[in-house]
């Protein structure tokens, strides 16, 4: 996950153009979209494409229903929202306010979690296997 300081929103009043500029320059394909300290939506590479030579603000195309997770969650949680929904970025948000931003998990971020977790399980079983079956 993404903490709210190392994120990168947009806001609904920028111009569409500034998601093209803002995918090229940071390679990635799904941004928050914050109003005055408070999560209003969420614009991604999907939203923005039929609008490439449109005259249009981030706030004409956003997503303004947005699937959100709390402090609480956990990453089964995360991969059952993104497969039911097939949707890739999830908002973070704080347990008592759904407006307010506290981070952004991508299905990127759960695919490393887990690939570690299974390097981190295989190194542990092979060490015990090592261990028991091999004698020096």
């Amino acid at each position: 996950m993404k903490k709210f300081s190392d994120l990168i929103y947009l806001s609904p009043k920028d111009p569409c153009q500034i998601v093209f500029s803002t995918i090229d320059r940071t390679r990635h394909t799904g941004f928050p979209v914050i109003d005055n300290g408070q999560l209003v939506g969420i614009v991604t590479h999907r939203d923005i494409q039929p609008h490439k030579e449109d005259n249009l603000l981030i706030s004409d195309i956003m997503n303004t229903s947005v699937y959100t997770l709390n402090t609480d969650s956990n990453l089964e949680e995360a991969l059952s929202i993104m497969i039911e929904n097939e949707i890739h970025h999830i908002p973070v948000v704080d347990n008592n306010d759904p407006k307010i931003l506290l981070g952004f998990i991508t299905s990127t971020d759960i695919m490393r979690s887990y690939t570690k977790k299974m390097t981190l399980d295989y190194k542990s079983v092979s060490n015990k296997y090592l261990k028991e079956n091999l004698k020096f």
